[in-house]
């Protein structure tokens, strides 16, 4: 008899762990295509990775702890489908979220690697295509480190009537691996979204120990659903605080125009706008999106950067090499298609 009481509160032990367990999803994209541009200075062709969305692989998950407190986490890295991004022939990327925390009536609270809230909120209001909008066919020009990934404690306010407000404080290492060099990295944000309107805007600020150096960038972004198109505005401005450097900013338009139930035209336009007299360029981008499944794209795009007099801007290398040399007074005009599955 005893041991069958034993045995029972065993088995009611372990059901009950089993019942506490994390709910873990397992989530991920692939998205490959093919590129070709020509410029003054020559031609290149390639495979891009990403070209709509980041290729990634991850896992999230939840436990419920009572009361409405959950513990959460997030562990997410990118997968590259081509070997020049990936590095020889690696095809897994840097991580791009690991981190836990706790949600509940107050907010969420995460702790450890994630991206930055220019990041996570503000392409939603101002990429049109994703990744090959405009805006990031440009090589870097603003957002010095609004898109870097840190290492963080992070806070997210509830949603109230559709704002939610949000602040991040970590540290990054550069590049250079240099123990010196690690930085402190702020940022606030906000955004609201509500009904067909939605918009977001942040500021962070970069404090580098090794340097007499504080970039900071703001950026702000709105669309808004008409149901015939969707239109896109945003504005980036990149400053130092503590150098007497040139201001830099972006403007952003573009629209998403549904055609039929399963396609859709998308196209933008950005301005970099420079303080040094003739350095401004240009990028557009006019494409198609057809959904093959609720899971899977094909799409296309024409691609056209253009440069001022005294500007030597070329197409950012993740979507045409590094075949270019920098020139002044060049044009380059390219064609990407490809494929995207969610799972």
């Amino acid at each position: 008899m005893q041991k069958k009481i034993i045995a029972l509160a065993v088995a009611g032990l372990v059901s009950g762990a089993a019942f506490a367990q994390s709910n873990v999803t397992v989530y991920g994209i692939l998205d490959a295509g093919v590129y070709a541009w020509s410029g003054n200075d020559g031609s290149a062709t390639g495979v891009v990775n990403g070209g709509l969305s980041t290729s990634r692989l991850g896992f999230k998950g939840e436990e419920a702890l009572g009361n409405g407190l959950k513990a959460i986490f997030n562990l997410e890295t990118a997968v590259n489908t081509d070997a020049e991004n990936g590095g020889g022939d690696k095809s897994w990327g840097s991580n791009r979220q690991a981190n836990v925390g706790l949600t509940g009536g107050f907010g969420t609270v995460l702790v450890g690697l994630q991206g930055s809230l220019s990041d996570a909120w503000h392409g939603g209001v101002s990429e049109p295509m994703g990744n090959i909008s405009s805006r990031n066919l440009m090589p870097a020009v603003v957002g010095r480190f609004s898109n870097e990934k840190a290492d963080a404690v992070s806070y997210y306010s509830p949603v109230f009537s559709g704002l939610q407000l949000a602040a991040l404080y970590g540290t990054r290492q550069d590049v250079d691996t240099d123990t010196t060099s690690r930085s402190n990295y702020i940022q606030v944000a906000a955004k609201y979204a509500n009904g067909p309107f939605a918009a977001a805007a942040t500021y962070a600020r970069l404090k580098q120990n090794s340097a007499d150096s504080a970039p900071q960038d703001w950026t702000v972004g709105a669309t808004y659903d008409f149901k015939v198109a969707k239109l896109y505005a945003a504005y980036e401005l990149s400053q130092n605080v503590n150098a007497d450097e040139d201001d830099n900013a972006v403007w952003t338009l573009g629209t998403r125009i549904p055609v039929g139930k399963v396609g859709t035209i998308a196209a933008s336009y950005s301005l970099a706008d420079n303080d040094v007299k003739d350095t401004d360029y240009s990028a557009w981008q006019i494409g198609y999106e057809h959904a093959l499944s609720k899971r899977t794209t094909a799409y296309a795009s024409y691609m056209r950067l253009v440069n001022d007099d005294e500007s030597n801007a070329k197409p950012a290398s993740r979507f045409s090499g590094t075949g270019f040399a920098n020139g002044t007074d060049e044009s380059y005009n390219g064609v990407m298609v490809g494929i995207r599955h969610a799972f």
